[in-house]
């Protein structure tokens, strides 16, 4: 491993509050509320395991979990960052979302979601990513199953741990990163 710094004082996220947003009607059918249970209840243990202890040394604490928010309206076929980033700061401002919170959207198989500037496609070039919104709040978007990539538990619960993780040590893509390495390379991708 190369030199891990953070020579611009990026920030991390100290407290994380990690909100839950199942995103989509299947949350409310079939398997979906076993899903949703099953993955509220992972996150819960995971930002209180060792694992995610390990980013303490970079200055985050153990985390707390939210109850987890169902939106269950009209979702679009398609949506991009810029919209989701959007939707998390409309529900700061209107009491969807807990205030001080980082939201981690699940979207469900009917949304395809794809990054500003042409980046990619949910499921084609990346299963999962973190980002901020226009008013500078951090979150996760998860797309699942993501054709199948991320079934079961174990997939989900990885994507989002992944997430959660990178997002709590470089939520600005400025903090705790190797830079030694040709390309930048998040702390926590050298942590896996």
């Amino acid at each position: 491993m190369g030199l891990i710094t953070n020579p611009k004082n990026g920030p991390v996220i100290a407290d994380p509050y990690v909100t839950l947003v199942y995103v989509g009607n299947d949350w409310a059918e079939g398997a979906g509320p076993q899903m949703k249970n099953d993955s509220a209840a992972f996150v819960r243990e995971f930002v209180g395991s060792p694992v995610f202890a390990e980013i303490g040394q970079y200055g985050v604490n153990l985390g707390t979990v939210n109850p987890s928010v169902i939106d269950g309206g009209s979702v679009p076929s398609t949506i991009d960052q810029s919209a989701i980033g959007s939707y998390v700061d409309q529900g700061l401002a209107d009491g969807t979302l807990p205030q001080n919170s980082l939201p981690v959207l699940v979207y469900d198989d009917k949304t395809t979601i794809t990054l500003d500037n042409d980046q990619g496609t949910s499921c084609v070039q990346f299963m999962s990513f973190h980002s901020r919104t226009p008013n500078g709040i951090p979150y996760v978007a998860v797309p699942y199953p993501c054709n199948g990539a991320l079934s079961g538990i174990n997939g989900l619960g990885q994507a989002i741990a992944g997430e959660l993780l990178q997002a709590c040590t470089d939520d600005q893509f400025n903090a705790w990163q190797d830079y030694n390495k040709p390309t930048l390379t998040e702390i926590v991708r050298l942590l896996s």
